[in-house]
């Protein structure tokens, strides 16, 4: 078994193998441990899962990271989850969290810009990376609670009174 995300190293040491594999979704994974964690039984039925973290592929393609699943150990069936948003500079929103606090803005504060929160943005050349948003270069989306939390981090390190 490997994560159905062809990128991630547990699906490129499965095709090296040369084995049969099968592929699992990253936040069924992540339901299934916790059910096992919590001794749920393979015969207990279903349950309502939150997956809340980075990234990981989703069933239809899509990037996930902040889901409502129904799962059991073998089934998973997505029932919503965060809206999906630009990781600006792909790879790089995880690095930056300025980034994600940008895409968030833009998505849902239309008047950003006024709010002090955002000065580690006004800072970057962001208007270029707004335009690369807007054109979908290099911005794939994803509903990524872990991007969410990066970029309330960024907003709020912005107003951070020193000691």
């Amino acid at each position: 078994m490997h994560d159905a995300h062809p990128g991630y190293v547990s699906s490129q040491w499965a095709r090296e193998m040369n084995l049969p594999t099968q592929t699992v979704l990253h936040h069924h994974a992540h339901a299934a441990a916790c059910l096992a964690e919590h001794h749920w039984p393979l015969d207990g039925g279903d349950v309502i899962a939150l997956t809340l973290d980075g990234i990981g592929m989703g069933e239809n393609g899509a990037l996930w990271g902040g889901e409502c699943l129904r799962v059991n150990y073998r089934e998973c069936e997505h029932l919503g989850g965060l809206p999906a948003v630009a990781l600006a500079g792909g790879d790089l929103a995880a690095k930056q969290p300025w980034r994600n606090l940008l895409t968030q803005c833009l998505r849902f504060v239309p008047e950003w810009q006024s709010y002090p929160e955002t000065v580690s943005v006004q800072q970057q050349n962001w208007s270029v990376l707004a335009r690369a948003i807007e054109r979908g270069i290099n911005a794939p989306l994803a509903s990524s609670c872990g991007r969410l939390f990066d970029a309330v981090a960024a907003g709020r390190w912005a107003v951070r009174q020193p000691r």
